[in-house]
């Protein structure tokens, strides 16, 4: 699931690229920081301090802390939830939708047989009808 998250980063410089988490540059940006005598610094939580990544779009090398990509993916989590909520998506999406049919039998019925989704056999007012003759 990260990794579907963080494939949706966008580019701070140009704002239109995505990122593309680099691996190798990472590893060498550590290495370059730290020599075996830090290994107590290296033990503690290296990684929590940046990962580098690629702009696809610019070329641009970015180094990013884990709270700069939460706030990033927050960010568009959040547009993306509005937009939902405002197209009224969001709000069917979560629905449930029961795929199940009510048979009465007053009626040939959505399915033809005399039955009905839930939600119409609620309102329906043939199933009230007596049926007797």
């Amino acid at each position: 699931m990260l990794d579907n998250m963080i494939k949706d980063l966008v580019c701070p410089v140009c704002e239109e690229g995505d990122l593309s988490y680099d691996h190798g540059a990472t590893f060498k940006a550590f290495n370059d920081i730290f020599e075996l005598e830090d290994v107590v610094g290296i033990v503690d939580g290296v990684i929590e301090q940046f990962l580098v990544f690629n702009c696809l779009n610019c070329g641009t090398k970015v180094r990013l802390t884990y709270k700069e990509i939460e706030k990033m993916l927050r960010k568009d989590i959040t547009k993306r939830i509005l937009t939902l909520k405002a197209s009224g998506e969001l709000d069917r999406g979560l629905t449930v939708r029961n795929r199940y049919y009510i048979y009465c039998g007053m009626c040939s019925g959505f399915d033809g047989r005399g039955s009905c989704p839930k939600v119409v056999y609620d309102n329906c007012n043939l199933k009230k009808v007596p049926n007797v003759i």
